[in-house]
């Protein structure tokens, strides 16, 4: 390792000390809900690869900025400032995202469409995000949608700043939505737009059909009973050249499992990458050297992509 190579992780190593020591205590009240709700959803399904889902104390990666902000106009609750840290994406981005409290989130609405981005930012959708501003040229122009775009739907909220023809925010969670739609209202974006898109109801598709240029999704892949419909939404959504983004973390199989999956489509090629970016890399080795500390795990918590193409 060069010096440079080593003052790089000393920051990385200085950033996610001070980003872990900053944790609210609301966030902690979060996860142990979420774990109860887990759990409450693997007694009952046997699903063996939810708990890896919340196994975690990691939260970032530094490559975005979460500040405190007042709620705008005629709303409230939490709301939060969204830019790049310094030296990763574009200065000029800023987005205000509305984060739901403990009290509006409860088991109900996360059991029912699995969906826990409702409680937090997982660092693949910080990753993605990155990806988005970084490398602009892949959504500028273009017709985008997020899939499970969870609580905040950062990434596509990226992709409309840097110029995408249109930015569709989508989850199958209502209220999650609803969310969602509520950061669209109050967004400085006129190209982004929210709607309800559950991966196995054929009808959440209708008017979309081969019109998505772009397709970003994030942290999707770990529960076994939407892997294939969410590769067949995949397929119905993409345009005659289209592609789609998938980041996320190994979780033990699942991501080899969709990728399998992938392979068998022909209408489809696939393309896989570990070392996509040296920033995220070096974000991953920084961290894998801080484990006692921050509960990083690889496996859990370092998003691989899968970039899947139209033939």
């Amino acid at each position: 390792m060069d010096d440079h190579d080593d003052s790089r992780l000393r920051q990385q190593e200085q950033h996610l000390r001070a980003t872990e020591e900053a944790v609210p205590s609301s966030s902690k009240k979060r996860w142990r809900l979420l774990a109860h709700t887990i759990s409450k959803k693997r007694r009952t399904e046997g699903d063996d690869d939810l708990t890896l889902s919340v196994c975690r104390r990691f939260l970032t990666f530094g490559l975005m900025q979460y500040g405190e902000m007042a709620a705008p106009a005629a709303s409230s609750g939490i709301w939060k400032s969204v830019t790049f840290a310094p030296g990763h994406g574009d200065a000029s981005f800023h987005a205000a995202v509305h984060l739901l409290s403990d009290e509006a989130v409860s088991v109900e609405d996360l059991v029912g469409f699995n969906n826990t981005g409702n409680v937090c930012i997982w660092p693949a959708e910080e990753v993605m995000a990155y990806y988005v501003g970084k490398y602009a040229k892949i959504c500028a122009g273009r017709r985008v949608v997020e899939l499970g775009a969870g609580m905040t739907g950062v990434a596509g909220l990226c992709a409309a700043s840097v110029k995408a023809e249109s930015v569709l925010l989508t989850d199958g969670n209502e209220k999650s939505v609803a969310n969602l739609d509520l950061i669209v209202r109050h967004s400085n974006f006129s190209n982004v737009s929210a709607r309800l898109l559950r991966w196995d109801a054929p009808a959440d598709l209708e008017g979309l059909e081969h019109s998505v240029d772009i397709i970003l999704a994030a942290d999707c892949l770990f529960f076994n009973e939407y892997r294939l419909p969410l590769l067949d939404t995949i397929v119905k959504l993409l345009s005659s050249n289209g592609e789609a983004y998938i980041f996320a973390p190994s979780r033990s199989g699942t991501f080899d499992k969709f990728a399998d999956l992938a392979k068998l489509r022909d209408e489809l090629s696939i393309e896989i990458e570990t070392d996509y970016d040296e920033v995220v890399s070096s974000g991953r080795d920084a961290a894998a050297l801080l484990c006692a500390s921050n509960g990083f795990d690889e496996n859990l918590h370092y998003p691989k992509l899968i970039v899947l193409r139209r033939k």
